[in-house]
C-alpha cells in the first residue's frame, strides 16, 4: 500500500520550488520563513530520523549514519525500514442521530458518532430522575428573597435560592456596641462584631470553654498559683534565708516569708511581706532578673520594673535587695539599707495623710 501524508504541500510560487531530500519526489514551496529560520530540506515526517521510512530510502540514507553512534537495534529498525500497517476501520451506528461512521479497532468502544450526539443523549436520557444516582429533590424556602426553590437531596443544606442571593449584603447588630453594620448573607454565624476592637472589648474577661483554654491557654487562678509556687519553691533559698535572718532578730514579727507562695498580688508572689503595712522586700539574684547580667531572655514578669508597677497597682511599695550587694556587703549594712527605706517610707506616709 502506497504510503500517504496529509501535510503535502501544494507550490504556488514555481521559482520557488524545490523538492524533498529523502527522495519522495514531492514538491515543497521554500518561503521567506524557511530562509529565516533555517531548512533541512525534508518534509514533515520525511528526516532520517523517522523509523517508518520505505526500506529504499533508508538504505540511502545509511551511509550518513555511520559517523554517528546507534544501538544494534535502532541499526535492525533502520535497515528494515518498517512501514506503517493500516488496519481496516469498523463500522458503526451513532447511539443518537443513527448515523453511519468509522473507527479503528482500537476505538470500538465509542457509539456516538460526534460529542454533540454525546451531549445530547445524556440530557435526554440521564437528567433529573432518570440518572441511576438520582436520589429525589426537596422544595426550600431562601432566607432572603423568600422565594420557594427545588434542590436536590444532596443539596439539603443549602439555605439560599442563588448566589446574587447568598453575597447579598444582610443588616447585623454589633454584639458590643449595638452599631449596625453590613455584612454578607452568609456571614450570618461567623459576623458578630462591627470590629476587631469590639470583639476584643466583649470578650475582655471572659472565660472560653475546655477546648479553648487549652489551645490558648489562660491565666491561672491565684489558688493554682500558689499550689505550682509551693511544689517548686519547698523551702527558701540561701539569700532568703539570709535576708530572713536579718529581719528575725533585727525586726522581729514585723516580716514574714511567703515567697514559697503564701500570697499571690496580682499574678505574682512577693519574697518577704510587712505584717502591718503594705511593704514588700524583693531578694533578685543578678542572673535570673538583671537582664545586663543575664545570658538569656529574662520574660516580663521576672523584670524588677514590672514587679514594682504591678505591686504598686495594689497599693505595695518594693524594695529590691540585689545578689551582689547582698554577698558583697556586711549585715550591718543591710540592717542599714533596710532602716533608712521603712523611716523614708514613714515619712512618705506622713506627708501624704
Amino acid at each position: 500500500m502506497k504510503k500517504t501524508y496529509s501535510f503535502r504541500i501544494y507550490p504556488h510560487n514555481k521559482s520557488n520550488i524545490i523538492f524533498c531530500k529523502c527522495g519522495c519526489g514531492q514538491a515543497i514551496e521554500f518561503t521567506q520563513r524557511h530562509k529565516k529560520y533555517g531548512f533541512l530540506g525534508y518534509i514533515k515526517g520525511h528526516n532520517l530520523k523517522d523509523k517508518k521510512l520505505k526500506v529504499e530510502y533508508t538504505q540511502k540514507a545509511l551511509p550518513k549514519f555511520r559517523n554517528r553512534k546507534l544501538s544494534e537495534t535502532n541499526k535492525r529498525k533502520l535497515l528494515e525500514g518498517r512501514s506503517k500497517v493500516v488496519k481496516p476501520k469498523l463500522e458503526k451506528v451513532c447511539k443518537f442521530c443513527s448515523k453511519v461512521f468509522y473507527v479503528y479497532p482500537s476505538q470500538n468502544y465509542v457509539v456516538f458518532c460526534s460529542r454533540k450526539c454525546s451531549g445530547q443523549w445524556i440530557s435526554k436520557n440521564l437528567s433529573g430522575s432518570k440518572h441511576p444516582n438520582f436520589k429525589g429533590r426537596i422544595s426550600k424556602i431562601c432566607k432572603i428573597c423568600g422565594k420557594g426553590f427545588i434542590v436536590a437531596t444532596y443539596y439539603k443544606n443549602q439555605i439560599y435560592c442563588s448566589t446574587r442571593c447568598r453575597r447579598k449584603q444582610v443588616k447585623f447588630v454589633c454584639l458590643n456596641c449595638n452599631k449596625e453594620y453590613f455584612r454578607r448573607a452568609y456571614e450570618k454565624d461567623i459576623s458578630k462584631f462591627c470590629s476587631r476592637t469590639c470583639f476584643n472589648k466583649f470578650h475582655k474577661g471572659k472565660h472560653f470553654s475546655p477546648d479553648t483554654e487549652f489551645k490558648t491557654g489562660r491565666i491561672l487562678s491565684e489558688e493554682h498559683q500558689k499550689k505550682i509556687i509551693t511544689a517548686l519553691h519547698q523551702k527558701p533559698n540561701k539569700l532568703e534565708k539570709r535576708i530572713y535572718n536579718v529581719l528575725d532578730i533585727y525586726f522581729p514579727e514585723e516580716w514574714k516569708y511567703v515567697g514559697s507562695g503564701d500570697v499571690i498580688l496580682n499574678g505574682l508572689c512577693p519574697d518577704f511581706i510587712h505584717q502591718y503595712r503594705k511593704l514588700i522586700i524583693e531578694v533578685f539574684g543578678d542572673v535570673f532578673h538583671n537582664p545586663d547580667r543575664s545570658f538569656f531572655d529574662i520574660k516580663e514578669y521576672a523584670l524588677p520594673e514590672y514587679r514594682i508597677m504591678k505591686f504598686k497597682e495594689l497599693g505595695y511599695k518594693t524594695l529590691i535587695l540585689w545578689e551582689s550587694y547582698i554577698y558583697q556587703t556586711d549585715e550591718a549594712n543591710i540592717v542599714l539599707k533596710i532602716t533608712e527605706w521603712l523611716n523614708e517610707q514613714t515619712t512618705t506616709d506622713s506627708n501624704t495623710s
